[in-house]
């Protein structure tokens, strides 16, 4: 029997005037069962293409990020948008803002 396909979520942030505060987030990652890091980069920071072993999430505070994958799709995340990455999913990731990102990073 074939197991069904893990899917990629990305969650775009429904508040447009508030912006995330880095402290919530955090928080509400933790109570989901995530071990956050808070992570910030240079503007044009790139990950090359890895595959990890655990879910992963990547939640971003402040800038714009790129998420891709090998089959080409990209997910552009802004500021309060979140995506979490089923384990074995193989990913990069790009900074796009000019003044760097911040985001958590979690896994579990």
């Amino acid at each position: 029997m074939e197991m069904p396909a893990r899917v990629v979520r990305l969650v775009k942030w429904p508040y447009e005037s508030i912006p995330p505060d880095v402290g919530e987030l955090q928080e509400q990652l933790e109570r989901e069962g995530w071990r956050p890091l808070r992570m910030e980069d240079p503007p044009s920071a790139y990950y090359p293409e890895r595959q990890q072993q655990h879910e992963e999430v990547c939640w971003l505070v402040r800038g714009r990020l790129e998420v891709g994958f090998p089959d080409g799709e990209v997910f552009r995340l802004l500021s309060g948008d979140r995506v979490e990455l089923p384990a074995g999913s193989r990913h990069w990731l790009r900074v796009l803002s000019g003044e760097g990102a911040l985001y958590l990073l979690g896994s579990r």
